[in-house]
């Protein structure tokens, strides 16, 4: 059976990336430490990647296997990607929807350096080198070792690292609406989810969360107290749980 998903794994990476591309990201970055340019069929700019990082694993989950697929509404006006990493998700959502403004928070510097170049060419994207919480505090790493995908901060008053807040980005953009949060945040959705002003979750279509119960146990139970009196709809997808307002409740409240 493994084998066989293998096969079918390559034959989703050839189609979406052509077979020379497959074979740098398949065979090449994972195996060579320097920069590699991945064009994707469907994209209007190759992708930046770095050789034996997590780079690799990112391109085949958010391009070619479409994890952020068919769960966000259409024509959002506004995302918040949280935990955007190198900016995969950032890049195929403006694919999808060009006038969408995105705002992409993440605090680890090396990815955020990945992230401007693989967003430069894109309109209405505001990238922020921080961390998202529940509050504006300073943030340290708490894993400097950790892959580039996994990287979790922690509350730190000698940090250098910045946090934001929901709110605090929203009063920053003057937005009083977000139709897709995506946290994808190693853990930091326990604090984010359990602060003490929450009044952003009236103020959201959409959550698309990965919860880390490995490492931060806490995940699951702070999100189902902080929307147990939301009306949303929750489903499984992949590795994230997607809460979607539900239709009548968007009517009234957006």
């Amino acid at each position: 059976m493994n084998y066989l998903l293998r096969i079918v794994g390559l034959l989703r990476c050839i189609l979406k990336l052509g077979p020379w591309q497959t074979f740098k990201l398949r065979v090449l970055a994972p195996r060579m430490d320097r920069n590699f340019l991945i064009h994707a069929r469907d994209l209007k700019k190759p992708i930046l990647i770095r050789g034996k990082t997590s780079d690799v694993l990112m391109v085949d989950d958010i391009i070619v296997r479409r994890a952020y697929s068919g769960f966000v509404p259409t024509r959002p006006r506004r995302i918040l990607d949280a935990g955007a990493n190198i900016g995969l998700a950032s890049v195929y959502w403006k694919q999808l929807f060009p006038e969408t403004e995105i705002v992409a928070v993440e605090p680890d510097q090396e990815n955020f350096e990945v992230l401007k170049r693989n967003t430069a060419h894109l309109e209405h994207v505001t990238l922020v080198n921080g961390g998202l919480w529940s509050k504006r505090c300073r943030l340290s790493v708490q894993y400097p070792d950790a892959q580039k995908y996994a990287i979790r901060v922690m509350e730190d008053e000698n940090g250098i690292i910045q946090a934001h807040s929901v709110n605090s980005i929203m009063e920053e953009r003057g937005w009083d609406w977000i139709d897709v949060v995506k946290l994808d945040v190693e853990g930091s959705e326990v604090e984010i989810l359990s602060g003490a002003d929450l009044g952003w979750i009236n103020k959201i279509g959409t959550l698309i969360v990965e919860i880390h119960q490995d490492f931060a146990p806490d995940s699951a139970r702070v999100l189902f107290k902080a929307f147990a009196e939301q009306n949303f709809h929750f489903s499984w997808r992949g590795e994230n749980l997607v809460l979607t307002r539900n239709a009548a409740a968007v009517t009234c409240t957006h």
